[in-house]
């Protein structure tokens, strides 16, 4: 056949599906490869549903531990200041005591 004959065959010139191209072997395989990369993908979103799942877990294990240090900053302020003025007291004490010991000697 020669260029022109192609232009004036009605089966060039009728609209056809791309399925008619293959054979009914091809198209089971097509067919059989687009149902294992579809299995495959399901597993995919799946794992990836899992490990955004799980992120989201130790993010918000993260914000409790985070919440729980600062807590515990503010504690460990706090008894450090309870402790500035313990020791200051008994240095106090021990001065004035001194003072008393002295006054003692002196009578």
């Amino acid at each position: 056949m020669k260029k022109n004959d192609y232009a004036q065959d009605d089966r060039h010139l009728s609209p056809t599906t791309p399925l008619q191209h293959y054979s009914n072997n091809a198209l089971s395989e097509l067919t059989l490869a687009h149902r294992r990369l579809s299995s495959k993908l399901d597993i995919t979103e799946d794992a990836l549903h899992s490990a955004n799942s799980s992120a989201s877990q130790l993010e918000l294990e993260n914000e409790r531990l985070q919440f729980e240090m600062e807590e515990k900053d503010v504690l460990a302020g706090k008894w450090k200041v309870r402790f500035e003025e313990v020791t200051d007291e008994v240095e106090k004490e021990k001065l004035e005591r001194k003072k008393v010991e002295e006054e003692l000697r002196i009578w």
